[in-house]
């Protein structure tokens, strides 16, 4: 017995001493921890970290900026956000600062921006244990008086990808909103609340309802209608 674990650990140590000697990376940190959160601020990368609720395969993407996607599974879609103030608009993707901290089974985010005076926005997302959905909560304090939140959501292509989404595996821009996930959903508006039905495959069809407060208006439009109005606002 003595004999094998010695021949085992012998093996370990050749094997670990060839690969340090020809590959060598370079890694930073990334995230920093405080507390029981993990912490990054102006990070860039998106869909790095997924939220479960229950035991099904429904996720809420998140990444280092407020963008979000949903995952059926399959692709249900694309969720961003904006602040508009006078004329002029800022994706909160765009801000000069957003501080994302990931919790447990929770991702926050404080973002602040000149635009914004001495304002900020303050944005927490989980998803549901009960049922497959995400909620977003978002508060503001001190922010000019005509400024106005928007969102925008759309993209539901009832897509699977090769490995589900995995980093790494599938394209980076899986879950982008891409003018070609639009196609064919249809979309029907109601007071507070709206929902949108994918396209038909051989996967079948998802429907997904969104519901968000009193008095907001919402409206569907063109995804390049859109980019090229918010290129205009900047």
């Amino acid at each position: 017995m003595k004999k094998l674990l010695t021949i085992a650990l012998t093996l370990i140590a050749i094997l670990s001493g060839c690969s340090s000697d020809k590959v060598h990376y370079e890694r930073s940190v990334r995230y920093q921890p405080d507390g029981e959160d993990f912490v990054i601020v102006n990070g860039d990368r998106r869909f790095t970290r997924a939220l479960y609720g229950g035991h099904t395969g429904f996720r809420v993407e998140t990444s280092d900026v407020p963008e979000f996607a949903l995952y059926l599974p399959r692709m249900g879609g694309n969720l961003t956000f904006s602040v508009k103030v006078g004329e002029k608009e800022l994706s909160l993707n765009d801000a000069a600062r957003i501080e994302c901290r990931y919790r447990p089974g929770t991702r926050l985010y404080k973002i602040t921006d000149p635009l914004l005076g001495e304002g900020s926005i303050e944005m927490s997302v989980l998803a549901l244990m009960d049922e497959d959905a995400g909620v977003w909560k978002i508060t503001t304090d001190g922010l000019p008086e005509d400024a106005t939140l928007g969102w925008k959501f759309g993209g539901v292509a009832n897509k699977r990808f090769s490995r589900e989404g995995d980093m790494g595996v599938d394209r980076d821009d899986c879950f982008y909103l891409l003018p070609e996930y639009c196609k064919d959903n249809e979309y029907t508006l109601a007071d507070n609340n709206f929902s949108v039905k994918s396209i038909k495959n051989k996967y079948g069809q998802h429907t997904v309802y969104g519901f968000f407060p009193e008095g907001a208006v919402h409206e569907v439009r063109n995804l390049s209608e859109v980019q090229e109005l918010q290129e205009f606002r900047q």
